[in-house]
């Protein structure tokens, strides 16, 4: 490669090219070149490269590998505008930027950095490949709905809540998803929770999903009171100053204490008419509650095994049954 080097004209027709570790020295003579502007493929990994540099002129470059380095800054890409495939992964970049100009991404890796937060990605209409594996983020908040991705992978971050996965749940196309490795990974039944809000999901954490566990998540979570759904009928308001709550027609089912004192300590009126509730075992000990409206449901007892009902709501100004 070095010969090749101080004679450019040996090098007509090449569209590929990786530089070894062995001709890190010789980096700068080839980025020299006019001949660059052929090359589609670039692999400069390995070299403890510590700057992306002197890439003017590869207009034609579509692959470009600069993994295992000692990058720390993404940028003077705004050249290679046709970029698809592009490999920072196992650098020391703690910053996702200067990606602004790369339309047509379509596979992105930046594992194994020191990324915290996932931000200016938004524009990467293209993008059906992302890894974001090994690094520092807490939060998907804010993920971009990117309408062509189809495998993201992010596991072994620092992502505590299982509920964060929701702000992926918007996502038309993907079906690989890897989250192996967040501390949340350790709850039991967090891959049925994912399921549930991700149902397009055909892989997650590198095992295909059976229909079985399909349908597991679908009886286990369906009829759940959602932060969603308490989020819009609150109307803003917080759920320990709430007075009334209003969660008719919300296809709520039978579950055990979804409403507390200790949830909704203000709480004197609760609408659940119209769900699909069979028992009041969703009512646990609401001490200020006076009026409960469980009409258009499937009621079969006042009755819940070791409670009385109407013992332990003795507050109560108006029960409605129908």
């Amino acid at each position: 490669m070095q010969a090749q080097a101080n004679n450019p004209s040996l090098l007509k027709g090449v569209t590929t090219c990786k530089i070894f570790p062995d001709g890190a020295k010789f980096l700068q003579i080839f980025l020299a070149h006019e001949w660059k502007a052929q090359i589609e493929v670039l692999n400069l990994s390995h070299l403890k490269i510590k700057k992306i540099s002197s890439l003017n002129g590869m207009i034609n470059l579509q692959q470009a590998n600069f993994s295992h380095n000692l990058i720390e800054k993404i940028e003077n890409l705004d050249c290679c505008s046709n970029i698809e495939e592009l490999n920072l992964e196992k650098n020391k970049i703690t910053k996702i930027e200067g990606l602004d100009n790369l339309f047509y991404l379509k596979k992105l890796e930046l594992g194994k950095n020191k990324i915290s937060v996932i931000e200016n990605l938004s524009h990467l209409e293209s993008l059906n490949q992302l890894s974001l594996e090994d690094n520092q983020i807490e939060t998907i908040s804010g993920f971009p709905n990117f309408k062509n991705l189809m495998e993201l992978y992010i596991g072994n971050n620092y992502i505590e809540n299982v509920k964060e996965i929701k702000h992926l749940s918007e996502l038309p196309k993907l079906i690989i998803l890897d989250i192996t490795g967040n501390p949340f990974t350790k709850e039991t039944n967090y891959r049925i929770f994912i399921l549930f809000y991700m149902k397009k999901l055909k892989v997650l954490d590198g095992i295909s999903i059976e229909a079985s566990e399909a349908q597991l998540a679908r009886e286990t979570f369906t009829g759940r009171l959602s932060d969603e759904v308490l989020e819009t009928r609150l109307g803003g308001v917080s759920a320990t100053e709430v007075r009334a709550l209003d969660l008719s027609n919300c296809k709520l089912r039978d579950f055990d204490d979804m409403f507390t004192g200790q949830k909704f300590p203000h709480l004197r009126e609760l609408n659940l008419g119209n769900n699909l509730f069979q028992s009041l075992r969703c009512i646990g000990n609401i001490p200020h509650l006076r009026l409960l409206n469980m009409t258009g449901n499937k009621i079969e007892s006042l009755i819940i095994p070791n409670t009385n009902i109407l013992e332990n709501k003795r507050g109560l100004n108006g029960l409605q049954v129908r």
